[in-house]
């Protein structure tokens, strides 16, 4: 990435009154203090004027270099463009990614099957809230069958869950004295993925998409389970018990903890929605396309937002309006990589990787209120498989994803192209 920087020179002239003591009525008056007359105090001042947002930065107006005082995001070393960083030279897949309240970035990761190939096991945690990268292994050995799935509890724990590939169905947690792990079901599980919530009790609720072949071979026949550990160990329920569901599907938690799946059903040939918002699951139809990955968030209104691949091609789901529409919002893509996140708006942000050759690395918002997608970096072959995403409180966009070429973990940053100068370098980007 090229970045123009553009210096911007103030300058600074004192002038004599004739009725004046000749002093710069524009420096601060002894004593470290504001000076006493009425006109803009320059950065020798500790005038809250000359950073009137907060952020630390002192504005034009008072000598120094924040560019628009009255937003705390646009200041100079703010983000803005997109910053691209290798984390894991060994391997980099089936990520999951949180941010934390301080911006702080956590990504759960494991080796796909290349990297499997080549003795690279593990499943790993990476995160730079030291403000630094820092590699731990999470799981010794551990497998993954597909994605993992990460999130922060509200005592700042980090709870990790994913499919081991030799059968298990496995719950990490980092605590204070390291990673504990918890085997929550042990089975034939089939290739499947699992989701993670967590309610503001500390209450955890993971989705799982069990696949097993019948007992008398074919197909794999599918069904979506809930995993809750409310209350005294987990319990177990299965959506559609009877149907062959989730051969993709998705997770959603809401702040009145009530719990939204979205996922394939293809007894019926349909996709449905389930809710326990009334104590009891109900199920509408979303469409009857294609659903291969699925993921759903729910905002502060209680609307749902999905970011899906449906008919092969990336796409955004709501119900913001009542009923269920579905728009393609990317290139048509044919790989295994989606993630969706929601910031304090309620705007959605997703990251995709292209289906094109070699593919690469997409990131499409709403946040303007229309659909905008451009490419946050290319592909030598397959950059941007395996990506999730995460926003800060600030909006600056986390994404993790492998780099399937030299197979290693990469994480992302920025915003996206707005027209803003968010670092004050006189462009934006």
């Amino acid at each position: 990435m090229f970045v123009r920087h553009w210096t911007l020179l103030v300058g600074v002239f004192a002038v004599a009154s004739a009725c004046g003591d000749g002093a710069d009525p524009d420096a601060a008056d002894e004593g470290g203090g504001p000076d006493s007359d009425s006109d803009t105090d320059f950065a020798s001042d500790t005038s809250e004027a000359c950073d009137a947002d907060g952020d630390g930065a002192t504005a034009i107006s008072c000598g120094g270099e924040d560019c628009d005082d009255g937003d705390p995001t646009t200041r100079p070393g703010s983000v803005d463009g997109w910053e691209t960083t290798t984390i894991d030279e060994e391997f980099g897949g089936f990520t999951s990614i949180a941010v934390d309240s301080d911006g702080a970035a956590h990504i759960s990761y494991a080796p796909e099957d290349d990297a499997d190939d080549l003795g690279a096991v593990d499943v790993r945690y990476a995160t730079d809230a030291s403000g630094s990268w820092a590699i731990e292994v999470a799981d010794p050995g551990g497998q993954a069958d597909f994605y993992t799935a990460m999130a922060i509890d509200p005592a700042g724990f980090v709870h990790v869950v994913y499919a081991d590939d030799r059968g298990e169905l496995r719950h990490l947690t980092r605590e204070e004295g390291g990673w504990t792990r918890e085997v929550l079901r042990t089975e034939d599980l089939g290739w499947g993925w699992p989701s993670l919530r967590i309610e503001e009790s500390g209450v955890l609720h993971v989705g799982y998409a069990l696949g097993q072949a019948p007992p008398e071979g074919g197909v794999f026949e599918w069904s979506v389970l809930h995993l809750v550990n409310a209350g005294d160990g987990w319990t177990t329920e299965s959506l559609q018990p009877d149907d062959d569901v989730g051969n993709a599907f998705g997770l959603a938690l809401g702040a009145d903890g009530r719990v939204d799946f979205l996922y394939s059903d293809w007894t019926h040939a349909d996709n449905r929605y389930a809710t326990n918002a009334s104590g009891a699951w109900e199920t509408t139809s979303i469409g009857e396309g294609r659903l291969d990955l699925v993921c759903p968030e729910i905002d502060a209104s209680g609307t749902v937002h999905a970011a899906m691949l449906y008919d092969w091609v990336p796409s955004y789901a709501t119900n913001a309006g009542g009923t269920w529409t579905i728009e393609p919002i990317g290139e048509r893509s044919y790989m295994p990589s989606l993630g969706l996140a929601l910031d304090a708006a309620g705007a959605a942000h997703v990251c995709y990787q292209s289906g094109s050759d070699p593919g690469d690395l997409h990131y499409a918002t709403n946040a303007s209120a229309k659909w905008t997608d451009e490419i946050v970096e290319l592909g030598d072959t397959a950059t941007g498989r395996w990506c999730s995403i995460g926003v800060a409180a600030d909006g600056v966009v986390h994404i993790a994803y492998d780099d399937s070429t030299h197979l290693s973990l990469r994480h992302a940053r920025g915003r996206r192209a707005d027209g803003i100068d968010q670092d004050c370098n006189g462009a934006d980007g």
